[in-house]
């Protein structure tokens, strides 16, 4: 739980201010399903230069994905034990 909510408020706190105030949102929209082909995209648009040379974005990726391999990690971590813990009570007797 700890995880998912610093998750989501690294996303509120840092990754969508960032997506409104640096980043060109609105050339981005497009690419969402949510939105119709009959929203305009935005004015301006995102060049690779801006990307490639952009820090905050670089960070706030590694970030996320940081965050998204240790859940992982611990999900199979979690999926190991509890495959030991099933393999022991079953060979105790107890069965599902």
């Amino acid at each position: 739980m700890r995880s998912e909510r610093d998750t989501i408020e690294q996303r509120d706190f840092n990754f969508v201010p960032y997506l409104v105030s640096d980043l060109s949102f609105g050339a981005i929209g497009q690419y969402y399903f949510v939105i119709d082909d009959d929203t305009p995209a935005g004015p301006f648009q995102n060049s690779a230069e801006m990307i490639v040379g952009n820090r905050q974005l670089d960070n706030l990726l590694t970030l996320r994905l940081g965050t998204l391999l240790v859940c992982a990690l611990y999900a199979e971590q979690l999926l190991e034990e509890t495959t030991k813990i099933l393999e022991q009570l079953e060979a105790e007797g107890f069965t599902s």
